[in-house]
């Protein structure tokens, strides 16, 4: 019913999926959701805060993994040779790249700007679709296979994942 009836009575601008309803707030997009989940949970310390050079660090790691996420989606809808545009990808093209930065700007540290953050949680469901796709060369990333860890450890995301509503 998404397509033929749903949509057009979303009654907001952009109607997509996924998308939030609470009351008359019609949120879409998935980091939109995710930003309103933080502000609406009184959590603005995982935007930032009222600290403006960490709201735009936040975001620009948000950003890289968000285009991190473009390519693997280009990656698994691929209609050509998965494998062979898999390996170029992690082995010497974007995935690759990005792989790299986010791992450098993770370094030793428990989180990407030093406390959990909404590129975090973005991140950390990325790598684990990246773990699905090719372990072999995620596993290359020893700090970055630790912060997926570390996430999926966490009291609550274990629980949820946990949970028949996960599985």
């Amino acid at each position: 019913d998404w397509f033929g009836k749903d949509k057009h009575e979303l009654n907001c601008d952009f109607p997509n999926l996924p998308y939030l309803v609470d009351g008359d707030t019609i949120i879409t997009e998935a980091k939109s959701i995710l930003k309103y989940i933080a502000l609406k949970a009184n959590r603005k310390d995982l935007l930032g805060g009222d600290d403006d050079k960490k709201f735009i660090e936040i975001d620009i790691v948000f950003n890289v993994a968000s285009d991190l996420q473009n390519e693997i989606i280009k990656l698994v809808t691929t209609k050509g040779d998965f494998q062979a545009e898999k390996e170029e990808s992690f082995t010497d093209g974007f995935t690759k790249n990005r792989l790299e930065a986010l791992s450098k700007k993770l370094g030793d540290k428990e989180w990407l700007t030093g406390s959990v953050s909404i590129a975090d949680i973005f991140l950390a469901e990325l790598l684990d679709l990246i773990h699905d796709i090719d372990t072999v060369k995620f596993e290359g990333y020893k700090n970055l296979v630790a912060f997926r860890a570390r996430f999926l450890a966490l009291p609550q995301i274990k629980a949820f994942r946990e949970s028949e509503e996960f599985k």
